[in-house]
């Protein structure tokens, strides 16, 4: 008897606990609105695409962040802005005809050998062969286009423990891979290398 009572005090005490720490967390992110709002305002981005506000975009975003990058340290990497597509993927990065795919949930796995990306657009996660993904945005852009002059992808990845077997399953595209953010980094490699 006292155990179930011991077990519901704890419980009630456990329950107030994760309510009081998920106020907290909502409490922060509304009050960090404003403040991502003013700072996407502000941002290069903005000014030259007068694209709608997305909730913490600038937090989230790699598309964001890769296109400020590029703008501010004026990198011959060209934007391509496609309306059509939804809100998670913005436009193409193009550079000397080659596609720059940001770091969207590329994994590798022991147990399937290879990347796959996952898009929960409908809440669903969906597991696409990481090179037929590479592929299909590759005929995408040259669609949108109109010219079939893009047959290369570099790959931006945040995972720096990929395998070296890993790398080489992609055909003909080359992983660009970089620590803590360093996206710039990443953006010279990709302009200082050779095919």
């Amino acid at each position: 008897m006292m155990k179930k009572v011991l077990s519901a005090i704890g419980n009630v005490f456990l329950n107030i606990i994760a309510v009081f720490f998920l106020i907290i967390i909502f409490v922060g992110m509304i009050l960090s609105t404003p403040i991502d709002f003013i700072r996407y305002r502000m941002s290069a981005y903005y000014k030259n695409t007068k694209e709608k506000y997305s909730w913490h975009v600038t937090s989230f975003s790699p598309y964001y962040r890769i296109y400020n990058i590029i703008h501010k340290h004026n990198l011959p990497v060209e934007y391509v802005r496609n309306a059509e597509n939804p809100v998670d993927r913005y436009g193409y990065f193009i550079y000397n005809n080659s596609l720059i795919l940001p770091d969207c949930c590329w994994e590798y796995t022991d147990e399937k050998g290879w990347w796959f990306f996952e898009d929960d657009e409908d809440g669903n996660e969906i597991e696409i062969h990481a090179q037929s993904y590479v592929d299909e945005c590759i005929e995408e852009y040259n669609n949108f286009s109109g010219m079939n002059t893009c047959n290369f992808a570099y790959i931006l990845t945040n995972n720096s423990d990929i395998p070296e077997n890993a790398v080489t399953q992609f055909k003909n595209h080359r992983i660009i891979t970089y620590k803590d953010d360093d996206i710039l980094s990443a953006l010279k490699a990709i302009i200082n290398c050779e095919r």
